[in-house]
């Protein structure tokens, strides 16, 4: 019998890492997406700039931030920024 609880007691220690791994890796997804968020909250605060779209997406190993900038009415032109962000690999 006390072979069997060994048994759940291990099974429910790894299961509880695996949920705390997940947890903790959609964590620090959330942050690593808050630092572009404030750089775009940036930009759109600026008089130079219009930002005409913003778009994010978060993927399981990479995210890609788009950004697509219109000069105001004295610098005509346009400009598209694409940052991706890769984890775990050069």
């Amino acid at each position: 019998m006390l072979p069997k609880q060994r048994l759940i007691i291990a099974g429910a220690t790894l299961g509880g890492l695996f949920v705390l791994y997940g947890a903790a890796a959609y964590w620090a997804g959330v942050k690593a997406e808050d630092t572009p968020e404030e750089q775009h909250r940036m930009l759109a605060g600026l008089s130079i700039f219009k930002v005409k779209s913003h778009s994010y997406q978060r993927g399981w190993f990479s995210s890609t931030e788009t950004t697509e900038l219109v000069f105001n009415r004295f610098c005509p032109g346009r400009m598209k920024a694409c940052c991706r962000i890769t984890c775990g690999r050069c």
